[in-house]
């Protein structure tokens, strides 16, 4: 029995409105009809109309998307030939995490030697960390450099394997596979050239930027709180309020990635039906038919990337602007704790430096938000194709019988495709085979 809301006509008129809101909401699954329960309340049965489905199946598919975890491990299992090259690219990337925080410690040393005049060993000193910034020069160079050339190679391996693996998996479905109208041509193959590509930049640029950042964390806390552990606490303070900054960009670029997705490929659909039937349009003259339905295809995804702009710039823009102003708090507070006593100017800037490049280290991280939000969308579309079993797949091997001593028959057959259920191909047909015999349908 399909399930209905009770409207009693004793329901007071200031909640009328409340209650067709309620009915809109609560009618996915109704039919069409109306009865009369037995208190005498009338019980209406609202139909779901197409539009409401499309929108709550959309807000269904964000919400599923924003819960899934990132199948990062299972992507990288496709790099196992490739292991050398990851732990090779980790220790380039450790290296570059570890440059930011060893800059900042000698260059608050060699500011506190440039602003000693007096010193007798000035030159000296000088020329030492002089030195000392050419070798982290040498370091950058070897990190950087090591580490972007070694996971572009990985992602490129696994960004062909992919798509190959993509495009073998496409080929084994069904028919009635390729009927549905989010698995048309231009949906397809829209698919299986971007998802590949975006799984590309989550692992050779997420992957690196994280390693590399957690070590820029993990040394800059370590210097800062070595130096002084009071200025470190207040700086840390403002910590939260910018993880709130980077989780709102991050939910906005999810939830926006999936419907931009979406609509690209319906727009991918309408552009692959007039170039594969190019010849029928143009002797139709139907040109302008094409490219209006296109325009309007692609305003959709047009208005999503407005909204991700203004959302995800919000959130960029609080997680940014928190920084800055955990550095005012972090001066005035080493003011503090200098003028009680308690440090030095040394330690003051030690410290400072450690927390200032640790949050550029966050800005980077923050920057790769939207490519880690497409990989994983990519990533998710991928194995759900991949984990998709096929009820006819040819590449599967049949029964091969020895010997067929008896006959075949089909009595009454009636059948339709499942996307066409009121086209009827074939109804109570009978079909005989005799051992031995060929019959081609």
């Amino acid at each position: 029995i399909a399930p209905h809301i009770n409207i009693v006509d004793t329901l007071p008129p200031k909640y009328t409105r409340k209650a067709g809101t309620f009915l809109r909401r609560m009618s996915s699954h109704h039919s069409n009809h109306s009865v009369n329960s037995a208190d005498g309340a009338i019980a209406l049965n609202i139909p779901e109309t197409e539009e409401e489905k499309e929108e709550r199946e959309k807000k269904e598919a964000a919400h599923k998307l924003k819960l899934a975890k990132a199948p990062i491990g299972r992507t990288m299992q496709y790099a196992r030939q490739d292991f050398g090259l990851c732990l090779f690219g980790c220790f380039c990337a450790i290296i570059q995490g570890a440059l930011f925080p060893g800059f900042s410690q000698i260059f608050s040393k060699a500011l506190t030697t440039l602003t000693n005049l007096k010193n007798p060993d000035f030159i000296k000193d000088a020329n030492f960390y002089a030195l000392i910034f050419f070798i982290l020069a040498f370091a950058g160079f070897i990190g950087f450099g090591g580490g972007n050339v070694t996971f572009l190679i990985v992602g490129e391996r696994i960004t062909r394997k992919m798509r190959y693996l993509s495009y073998k998996v496409i080929l084994s479905q069904e028919v009635a596979f390729f009927d549905r109208p989010e698995n048309s041509t231009g949906a397809l193959t829209s698919r299986l050239a971007t998802d590949s590509q975006q799984m590309f930049d989550m692992v050779s640029q997420v992957v690196l930027t994280t390693v590399s950042s957690l070590a820029t964390v993990a040394l800059g806390l370590g210097f800062s709180f070595a130096a002084t552990w009071q200025m470190t606490l207040i700086i840390l303070a403002a910590v939260p309020v910018i993880g709130i900054g980077q989780y709102l960009e991050l939910a906005a670029l999810t939830g926006f990635g999936e419907k931009t997705r979406k609509a690209y490929e319906r727009s991918g659909q309408v552009a692959g039906e007039a170039m594969a039937n190019i010849r029928t349009v143009v002797s139709l003259a139907k040109e302008d038919r094409f490219e209006s339905r296109y325009e309007e295809v692609t305003r959709e995804p047009h208005n999503y990337a407005l909204h991700k702009a203004y959302y995800a710039s919000l959130g960029f823009a609080m997680s940014q602007a928190v920084a800055y102003w955990s550095y005012s708090i972090g001066f005035y507070g080493g003011y503090r704790l200098v003028e009680a006593g308690i440090i030095n100017w040394s330690q003051m800037f030690d410290c400072m430096f450690g927390i200032v490049f640790m949050a550029v280290s966050l800005g980077h991280i923050t920057a790769e938000l939207p490519k880690y939000a497409k990989g994983k969308q990519s990533a998710i579309n991928i194995y759900e194709l991949f984990d998709k079993d096929t009820t006819i797949d040819a590449d599967r091997d049949g029964i091969k019988l020895e010997s067929v001593k008896e006959s075949l028959a089909l009595q009454k057959v009636d059948f339709n495709y499942p996307t066409r259920p009121d086209i009827q191909i074939f109804k109570g047909v009978d079909i005989k085979v005799r051992p031995g015999q060929t019959v081609a349908l």
